[in-house]
């Protein structure tokens, strides 16, 4: 989490932020030829749990992640070099770089989606969780080493430096644990392609709406603002996303554990003690994010703005709403009925593409997020938990209450955190008082979190997540 947005903010000082948008938008089309990958690692892991994937299908699988992965590299690439597009601040070979880099980097994501499938079904947390640090760690240094003189491209293969750790690590686990039994490849046959298509199309077409809708928004910034409002979008999101993300990371140990039983009951008790534990702490940072946003978008971009600030709000509170019904969203994976998700995202994209246009042109960035957070509240605030209500029998807010009251809290608290921050201003002569808000804030999240460990009643839950 902390490397990707360092890395972020170390390239809008280095390159500017019109450069930086190139990257930015190249980065969120390739993103969206990976949209598969969830869905493939879901169903992997899902249908190793429950033990109903051979060997045999597990290789088909792997065969098919690799043809796609094929495709991912194939498809950018003769696009960018059969003409490469003119973006502000990029040369064209910079571009191809920048193509290059993140195309293999999401064509080695692709094809290892197997490999996380299988180890979150082993439940190798930890693994997973080294490699990942490791793989962010070499990415950043390759950008702090090199970015300076290679400029644009450095972003997209220091990508593939850490991609290369933490995906190929992946490998190395499943051939420790399954051997070539499980690493290697199979003619694909249709029961492997309907094993996959029925686990993962539907979550497949969630994960394409979601980035769907990035690449809108970042496509009608580019188009109707200007490319510096494309890098101020990325930048102001960042840290939001990254907190959202690792909230969900937390809530992937529950998965695999809610597939193994069939008691709902069960489910619903694990779920409401996790989803106390992680939405308290997603609130709790967003909180603070919402209070000290001039300050942290300062930080990040290297000078101020206050359309950066209101869009870091903006994006705080759009992610925290997420993060209140991921739980709810993963019962949902858990039973194998996210088919009812594709249709209320599809719903959402539109609206969203809708909005966008309308509001982007009229009002520019503040508008292009307004339009994102609208859709949300649309979605996951008014639609979804009444399909979730229907879907399981009983009221929505027996699913919503204890993560509502766990973030509401969780967001008091960060607010508080970060009440200092404001009166403290974002000018570099004032680091004395920087450092000292720094102070007060950490001493009073310590404080709250103190409280919250000893009242709570989840304690063994959050040690049992944090040993594995």
């Amino acid at each position: 989490m902390v490397a990707s947005v360092v890395t972020l903010s170390i390239a809008a000082r280095t390159l500017g932020l019109v450069t930086l948008s190139a990257f930015v938008l190249i980065d969120a089309l390739l993103t969206l030829l990976q949209a598969g990958t969830f869905g493939v690692t879901v169903t992997v892991m899902h249908r190793a749990v429950a033990q109903d994937v051979t060997y045999r299908s597990a290789r088909a699988i792997r065969s098919l992640t690799l043809m796609a992965a094929l495709v991912m590299l194939a498809l950018p690439l003769g696009l960018a070099y059969l003409g490469a597009p003119h973006l502000a601040g990029a040369s064209e070979s910079q571009l191809r770089g920048l193509v290059l880099g993140l195309a293999l980097a999401g064509a080695l994501t692709i094809s290892t989606s197997v490999d996380q499938g299988l180890a979150l079904a082993q439940g190798a947390y930890r693994q997973m969780g080294i490699l990942e640090a490791v793989g962010a760690g070499l990415s950043l240094t390759l950008v702090i080493l090199v970015l300076p003189q290679w400029g644009l491209p450095t972003l997209a293969f220091s990508r593939l430096a850490g991609a290369a750790v933490s995906r190929g690590g992946l490998w190395v686990l499943s051939m420790r644990h399954h051997g070539w039994a499980a690493c290697g490849l199979d003619r694909p046959d249709r029961a492997a392609l309907n094993l996959l298509l029925r686990g993962s199309a539907p979550l497949l077409l969630v994960t394409v709406g979601v980035q769907l809708v990035v690449v809108t928004d970042t496509l009608v910034l580019e188009s109707l603002v200007t490319a510096a409002a494309v890098t101020t979008y990325r930048l102001a999101s960042a840290l939001p996303t990254q907190i959202a993300s690792w909230t969900f990371r937390g809530y992937d140990v529950v998965l695999p554990r809610m597939a193994r039983t069939d008691s709902l009951q069960v489910r619903l008790a694990g779920l409401d003690a996790v989803s106390r534990v992680f939405c308290f702490a997603a609130g709790l940072a967003l909180g603070f994010c919402v209070v000290a946003s001039s300050l942290l978008f300062h930080a990040l971009a290297g000078r101020p703005s206050n359309e950066g600030a209101l869009a870091m709000v903006v994006f705080a509170v759009l992610w925290l709403i997420n993060v209140l019904i991921h739980g709810p969203v993963l019962l949902l994976i858990a039973d194998g009925r996210q088919a009812l998700l594709s249709r209320i995202v599809g719903l959402e994209v539109l609206g969203n593409v809708v909005l966008t246009v309308a509001l982007g042109s009229l009002f520019g960035l503040l508008g292009v997020v307004l339009a994102s957070l609208a859709a949300v509240v649309v979605s996951n605030v008014l639609v979804l938990p009444r399909a979730l209500g229907r879907e399981y029998g009983f009221s929505p807010l027996r699913l919503l209450r204890p993560g509502g009251r766990a973030s509401a809290l969780g967001c008091a608290s960060g607010s508080l955190a970060g009440l200092p921050f404001l009166l403290v201003g974002s000018e570099p002569s004032e680091r004395a008082g920087t450092g000292a808000a720094i102070l007060a804030g950490v001493l009073a999240t310590a404080v709250v979190a103190i409280v919250l460990w000893r009242s709570a009643g989840d304690r063994h839950t959050v040690l049992g997540i944090v040993k594995r």
